[in-house]
């Protein structure tokens, strides 16, 4: 489609209509061209290009070059251009801009498939192009807006490719997209001399332009004064309003006689013309609005809808022809787009200096900027076109006859109503044969500078079919000659002589497909011509208002061909339906492959816990106590390694899958469609609400207990410090020599007593795999001090700290040392005159604190045990990190302020184990089992129950068997339903006063997505966030007191891992444990399921709206005639799958931020345990992820729900009711539900439908 803007003419030629689909199949990830060449403008403005037929690829002419690349603005305005000399006199010539139309068709269409230099074979290959507009002219196609071609904004990439990423505001108008063209064509000409000096001839012309240049002149903008001579528009929307009503004419009046509809479709599609709020009025509603504003948009936006909707689109679904061409069946493809496929290769890619895929029209974004702005029916173009004119430039109107998207019926009366300084003497002027070499190709009306052309034997793409015919247009129009034979120069008053009408027909010959090979084309003068090619002038452009529709639909099936006159508008197929055959699969489709699924999955649990228990009970090596049997038994390390592989496993076991949060099957009535519920069991079946509460109760304890089935029991060693000397060590007496202000017998009882701790370095130990090793080992300083570095020590025992000085304590003037009676330990202790609250408060070691026993004794229950290595602190204040109390450098370690040589410690077999609770397997098996057999009858009992799962399954119902509850209010919403809808006898009682409540004027808006779900939705799903954000407040304060507050050292505290200090101060049962370990995973299931209803919800919500937008299929869980197997229930692919990972690492954390501890302390001397300690441990920083991964969730509901739905649809959400309110159909189309379908009004009078 063709449309113009204020701004700039160049932007004449975009065109604004949806074109094709996007290309989209497998590809690779292109690599990064070589070889890219890059030059830069004073203004910041840089090329970077190749040049493609150097390579061999599209004009291989010799001497002739051409340039492939990007034109960059900033980082996000990379626009792709290719640009080709004149095959001759390349400095002589004018140099003409092409751009497609759409919005969002690729310039390189017109390249490949009309008038470029070459066009590509269906081998892949390219093969120049005898027709070529470079034949006359300089050639630029640009691939605009940026979205579209290779052009981009930012890029993504995945598995298909690299890809193009763009703001569908960023050009949502025709004013918008010229105004970035505009920057784009100056960064071109300001930088061609460095790109290619032979070009000179600069003739081009914007209107708008004239006032720019001026302001070139003065100084006052910079740019490149550039002058406009010609400017071409072939087949082009230029104003709706005025070519709309020749949509119904071309369909049954067109000069080939082919009458694709019958005279109801024919009469509806006038009739949505001319009605009262019809397209006509709906038009002049966009034209009163201010189209700067948002509600100007949704009135414009709604006035396309309506337009192309009753009176565009009919022809597509009950005429079976050609959208480009009424000559070819609805889904033949021509011209064939073999290029999209070239563009794609490796080697092209490389060549033209690109590293992102190709998509040859419709960037889903910027068509979606487009018609949320409503900018198809923008009136303003004819006006624009007028005051070109008004400008001396020339302008060429042409039209292949055989369009229907863009029919001529519609040019032409554009062309007449067109109002100018000679509007009068142009619609005079008659229809003259337009003749090339003697061959009539077509008729021309012409005055002056303004002409009309309609080409015969064409379709859309006019220099396609006729490829001489279009070059020898564009040259007459360059050179200034008139059109219809080129005898002349053109002057401003010369006129054509003929016909007032063009009444040229042709008989109808069927044409062969495009994608045949041969590839023959039906010429004018019998000539036959090889290629595929297009249109422009100094500014040319080419536009398709719907070209989507050739690719996206493809309904021969339910094409009422050769209809009667007399037959109903929507006449149901007699016999057999052929378009309700069932879809043959295979496999079974929607929420059967999930249940199929779940139910192997539940047995294979079921089968691998029964083998695991089974082979644990009966494993030789087993040691039981009591209901509790150890797996393994050995190196802490390795039973650490093992357990978080096992948790792993066991999350990702748990973690609700797709089907399990999906499972709610819809009934009608005032329910939930397609999102997780429990409103719906109050409905359901008996039977279905027994399975379902089975497989939820079922999961309960999975959640609480799958995760502790295996745990781990720890080692934790009791040991005692020494001080001592190397002589002491070796057989000597103990050196009291450095002890002062001590009594003669408390020093001779302190040696006695520290005979009890002399060893003997040749003492070995006895391994549990029958091996031995040394009891002590020498380390050095540092070594010694690190190897401590733990509250819980498995691995060693007692140290020695061999001194050059046996030093303990200094401070003797305040403290005395005593000897325990009970346990012959020497304590200090406070000397009674010295007691005072003032020696307290200055920390002077008070009696509390560390070190009051010699030897120290390290006990695994008063943390930390390890705080002996700060010699100078009381317990409470040690930190290693504190270069005050510990040296950084460990090797300068005084214990006691003496220095140390060297230390001697204690090696200790390690004996944690791998344990297996055998009361919580049988637990978890009996609940795997009621699942497995839940599921198991859910496929088999309820496989053939035809249950509504999604949104197409309720659309296909309803539209199958329409509700008589909900007919008359096509306009009901969510909201509507939930505050009005009561199916209560008020309505019975008041039927009037409910019928008029009901009415309601249309007013399209763009609601968020945020209002699909209900508010008590969004409070109780954001309650359950908020109450564990709140709870996680004081956790993470008690979590982290007494933890490192850098965050590297608080990250090394790790996850799951038992520190001392990390642990609960109660102890609990094993049972009971576990189930404080695991109560989190509930929680946070219960926020996993809400989030995912409300994500759901939104889902759901826009795939519905979407049916306001073009017509599809429906999605549904048993597809017939052209229905579509659902592959997702509720939450597409690509955002389930983040979503599953996002709650395996939800579980995952939380199992590490609470986790059940089993400790086992060993007495110092004989390393026998004394004790065992059954609590709950937690991790700070899984803590705080945790948290972190929580608002994640809760922040991405927010932000999806920012996003818009298009307008123009009632919010249905997932209430039943209001998604029945909209599909009420005629009683006769009774094929509606297989066939595409879209929602508009389709009766007028009385209530809409």
């Amino acid at each position: 489609m063709a449309r113009f803007t204020q701004i700039a003419a160049i932007l004449a030629a975009a065109t604004l209509s949806s074109a094709r689909t996007p290309f989209i199949v497998e590809r690779q990830v292109p690599a990064d061209p070589t070889g890219v060449t890059t030059i830069k403008s004073a203004q910041g403005a840089e090329i970077r290009y190749k040049q493609p037929g150097k390579a061999g690829v599209c004009e291989t002419t010799e001497g002739v070059d051409d340039y492939a690349g990007y034109i960059s603005l900033n980082p996000t305005t990379n626009m792709f251009f290719w640009f080709f000399e004149a095959r001759e006199n390349p400095s002589e010539k004018p140099l003409t801009l092409w751009l497609n139309g759409g919005p969002g068709s690729d310039s390189l269409i017109g390249l490949f498939q009309e008038h470029g230099p070459c066009n590509v074979t269906e081998d892949l290959k390219t093969q120049l192009n005898p027709y070529s507009w470079n034949e006359h002219s300089n050639m630029l196609y640009l691939s605009q807006p940026v979205g579209v071609g290779f052009s981009y904004e930012t890029t993504e990439t995945d598995d298909e490719g690299r890809y193009s990423l763009v703001d569908p505001d960023t050009a949502n108008t025709t004013d918008a997209a010229a105004i970035g063209a505009w920057h784009i064509l100056q960064a071109f000409l300001d930088l061609s001399p460095q790109l290619d000096p032979d070009i000179t001839n600069f003739t081009f012309n914007l209107w708008t332009e004239r006032r720019q240049n001026e302001k070139i002149k003065n100084g006052s903008c910079a740019g490149v004064e550039i002058q406009m001579d010609t400017l071409g528009i072939i087949n082009g929307i230029i104003d709706e309003q005025i070519q709309a009503p020749y949509y119904p004419e071309f369909a049954v009046n067109n000069t080939y006689g082919i009458k694709a509809v019958n005279d109801t479709i024919y009469s509806f599609m006038k009739n949505a013309y001319y009605m009262p709020e019809g397209c006509h009025d709906q038009i002049e509603y966009c034209k009163q609005s201010d189209r700067t504003t948002e509600d100007g948009y949704l009135t414009c936006s709604s006035a396309t809808n309506l337009c192309r909707s009753l009176v565009e689109e009919p022809y597509y679904y009950f005429g079976g022809r050609g959208v480009y061409d009424i000559r070819h069946p609805y889904d033949d493809p021509t011209p064939p787009d073999y290029f999209e496929y070239f563009l794609n290769l490796a080697s092209t890619q490389e060549a033209i200096g690109v590293n992102i895929n190709y998509t040859s029209t419709n960037a889903p974004n910027v068509s979606l900027g487009f018609q949320q702005t409503g900018d198809f029916v923008f009136p303003n173009f004819l006006e624009d076109l007028e005051e070109i004119l008004a400008y001396g430039v020339r302008v060429a109107l042409l039209y292949g006859d055989a369009d229907y998207i863009c029919n001529w019926f519609g040019g032409e009366a554009v062309s007449l109503a067109v109002n100018f300084t000679d509007t009068e003497a142009f619609n005079a002027a008659g229809y003259t044969p337009f003749l090339v070499d003697g061959v009539e190709y077509g008729e021309v009306r012409e005055y002056g500078n303004f002409s009309f052309t309609r080409i015969y034997e064409a379709g859309h793409e006019v220099p396609y079919y006729q490829p001489k015919a279009s070059l020898e247009h564009f040259k007459r129009v360059l050179d200034k000659l008139v059109i219809a034979d080129g005898s002349q120069v053109v002057t401003d008053d010369y006129s054509t002589n003929g016909t007032a009408e063009a009444t040229h027909t042709e008989s109808f010959v069927p044409l062969p497909s495009s994608t045949s090979s041969g590839l023959s084309r039906i010429r004018r003068g019998s000539e036959q011509e090889a290629s595929t090619y297009r249109y422009s002038d100094d500014i040319s452009t080419q536009g398709s208002q719907s070209e989507s529709f050739h690719a996206l639909l493809s309904p021969a099936e339910s094409v009422r061909k050769h209809s009667r006159d007399n037959d109903p508008l929507f006449k149901p197929v007699n016999g057999k339906n052929q378009n309700r055959l069932p879809v043959k699969r295979r496999f079974p489709t929607g929420w059967r492959t999930g249940a199929l699924a779940s139910l192997v999955g539940a047995v294979s649990i079921l089968i691998f816990n029964l083998i695991i228990t089974i082979w644990v009970g009966s494993s030789p090596n087993l040691e039981t106590d009591g209901a509790v049997g150890t797996l393994f038994m050995g190196s802490c390390t390795t039973v650490r390694r093992i357990n978080i592989w096992i948790h792993l496993l066991v999350n990702v076991l748990a973690a609700p899958n797709r089907t399990e949060v999906d499972r709610a099957h819809a009934q009608r009535r005032w329910l939930h469609i397609g999102v997780p519920n429990l409103r719906n069991l109050w409905y359901i079946r008996k039977q279905r609400c027994v399975l379902y509460l089975a497989l939820f109760l079922s999961s309960v304890p999975l959640h609480l207990l799958f995760n502790s089935v295996v745990f781990t029991r720890l080692q934790a060693n009791e040991y005692f410090v020494v001080p001592t000397t190397e002589s002491w060590i070796n057989g000597g007496t103990y050196d009291t020599s450095n002890f002062q202000g001590f009594e003669k017998n408390w020093i001779e009882d302190f040696t006695s007593s520290a005979e009890r701790y002399r060893i003997d370095l040749t003492d070995t130990i006895e391994l549990r795999d029958g091996g031995t090793m040394p009891k002590y080992r020498n380390v050095s300083t540092r070594e010694c001090f690190d190897s401590y570095n733990n509250h819980y020590v498995s691995n060693l025992g007692n140290v020695y700290l061999v001194q050059g000085q046996a030093t303990f304590w200094r401070n003797w003037t305040l403290w005395e040392l005593r000897q325990n009676k009970e346990d012959n330990h020497f304590e200090w202790v406070l000397k009674p005159e010295n007691h005072t609250e003032e020696v307290d408060s200055r920390g002077d070691y008070g009696t509390n604190g560390w070190n009051t026993q010699m030897p120290v004794i390290a006990d695994p229950e008063k943390y930390p045990s390890n705080g002996w290595r700060c010699p100078t602190h009381p317990v409470g204040e040690c930190d290693p990190s504190n270069g005050t109390q510990i040296p950084q450098d460990r090797s300068q370690w005084k214990p006691w302020e003496s220095d140390l040589n060297y230390c001697l410690i204690e090696t200790v077999e390690e004996i944690c184990e791998l344990q297996f609770s055998f009361v919580i397997a049988a637990i978890v098996i009996v609940a795997n089992l009621i699942k497995a057999v839940a599921m198991g009858l859910t496929y088999y009992k309820c496989k053939d129950h035809a249950a509504i799962v999604t949104i197409g399954d309720a659309i296909a119902s309803f539209l199958d068997d329409p509700d008589p509850t909900t007919a008359d209010r096509c306009l009901q919403t969510r909201r509507h339903v939930e505050l009005w809808w009561d199916w209560n006898e008020w309505e019975k009682e008041r039927p009037i006063i409910a019928q008029q409540r009901d009415r309601r004027r249309f007013r399209p808006r763009r609601r968020k997505w945020a209002m699909a779900p209900s508010e008590m939705r969004w409070v109780g799903t954001y309650w359950a966030y908020g109450l564990a954000i709140v709870a996680s407040i004081p956790i993470n304060v008690y979590a982290m007191r007494g933890m490192p507050t850098d965050p590297k050292e608080l990250w090394e505290t790790g996850f799951g891992a038992v520190k001392g200090n990390n642990l609960l101060n109660f102890e609990t049962s094993l049972l009971g444990g576990v189930l404080l370990a695991n109560t989190p995973q509930a929680l946070l299931s219960y926020m996993y399921l809400a989030f995912n209803a409300l994500y759901t919800t939104m889902f759901v919500s826009a795939e519905w709206s979407r049916f306001v937008v073009q017509r599809k299929t429906l999605r549904v869980t048993a597809p017939v005639g052209q229905q579509r197997a659902t592959y997702w229930l509720g939450v597409p692919f690509r955002f389930a799958i983040p979503m599953t990972v996002l709650s395996g690492l939800f579980h995952w954390l939380a199992s590490q931020s609470l986790f059940k501890v089993q400790l086992s302390l060993t007495e110092m001397h004989t390393r026998e345990a004394t004790k065992e300690i059954s609590t709950c441990g937690y991790s700070p920083v899984a803590i705080i992820l945790t948290t972190i991964v929580a608002t994640v969730l809760a922040g991405g509901g927010m932000l999806i729900g920012r996003f818009r739905f298009p307008p123009g649809m009632p919010l249905a959400s997932s209430n039943s009711a209001a998604i029945s309110a909209a599909c009420h159909r005629p009683a006769e189309d009774v094929d509606a539900s297989v066939l595409p379908v879209k929602w508009g009004a389709i009766t007028h009078g009385g209530l809409s439908n």
